[in-house]
């Protein structure tokens, strides 16, 4: 684990078998993992079968045979509120895609992605050594910005 100042960052490496949720299985390890850091998608490497994203006016389900060219985003999660200790989730993916002919396309990702191939996945954990009432500040003044 490298040591920054105010806190650390952790690289790993996931593998989605194929058949299985790329998605689901990042975010499952956000909940594996986060409870006082980010998780920050670096890169992905693999084809899929089945994607759900959203961009510009639409959501589209795109079905077929795409090589993963780009996914990018980060998750975290904050207590929202210090009396239950409850925790907030908030977080954005986005992916490009190409097209066996090469087109590329690509938007937010809103739901499932199914692996067509073993995907590798490199993630980053970013611990942060800051107080809830800077989380809670930070997100008032930048609300409209996270999903």
């Amino acid at each position: 684990m490298s040591e920054t100042r105010g806190g650390s960052f952790r690289p790993h490496v996931m593998i989605v078998n194929k058949g299985e949720d790329v998605v689901s299985k990042i975010l499952a390890f956000c909940e594996k993992n986060v409870r006082k850091a980010a998780v920050s998608v670096v890169s992905a490497t693999g084809a899929v079968s089945s994607v759900l994203i959203r961009n510009t006016n639409q959501t589209l389900r795109r079905e077929g045979w795409f090589e993963v060219v780009s996914l990018s985003g980060s998750s975290y999660n904050f207590v929202a509120d210090d009396s239950d200790n409850s925790l907030c989730k908030k977080g954005m993916f986005t992916i490009l895609l190409s097209e066996p002919d090469g087109r590329i396309f690509g938007g937010i990702l809103e739901g499932s992605m199914i692996a067509a191939t073993p995907i590798q996945v490199q993630v980053n954990l970013i611990y942060v050594y800051i107080n809830n009432h800077f989380i809670h500040t930070f997100l008032y003044k930048y609300q409209s910005i996270y999903v």
